[in-house]
């Protein structure tokens, strides 16, 4: 399941960066954009390997942390008339089923709840900012009931 959550997460990072790039012209440089897709390829070819609960957790943690990165550095320049995406808000619900320990499971949690502020601090309003906040207590909500019924 981490493997396939991750492959998925990829994906998702590069449709991410084409539909963005398709809405307008972003000052940000596509290599730059897609600095994050190798190391994330590279973790999934380590989970395939690895069969270990600890070490998968933590490549699972590593690739949640190179997305909120991602999602920061292709969320920093908003389009004008645009609306800015609240980023990452499906996250936590998507990876609550593959944190066996609390530790992991608050550890992601944090990282998906914390990981988008600059890039939301940077580019959004004050109303932008309340929202995120309401939508990510919400997903992390969700996810924590999702957890609680997978360790049932």
């Amino acid at each position: 399941m981490i493997h396939a959550l991750m492959t998925t997460a990829l994906i998702a990072y590069l449709v991410g960066i084409v539909a963005r790039r398709a809405v307008h012209v972003s000052s940000a440089p596509l290599l730059l954009q897609l600095a994050l897709a190798p190391p994330l390829l590279l973790l999934i070819m380590a989970a395939r390997r690895i069969r270990e609960p600890l070490p998968l957790r933590m490549l699972a943690l590593l690739c949640v942390l190179l997305l909120e990165i991602g999602i920061n550095l292709n969320g920093m320049t908003p389009s004008a008339g645009i609306p800015h995406a609240l980023p990452g808000l499906l996250l936590p619900v998507a990876s609550s089923v593959i944190w066996l320990g609390r530790w992991d499971f608050l550890t992601a949690m944090a990282l998906c709840a914390l990981g988008p502020l600059p890039m939301v601090m940077h580019s959004a309003e004050g109303a932008q900012i309340i929202q995120y906040a309401v939508y990510m207590a919400i997903s992390v909500a969700l996810a924590s009931v999702l957890r609680a019924f997978m360790t049932r």
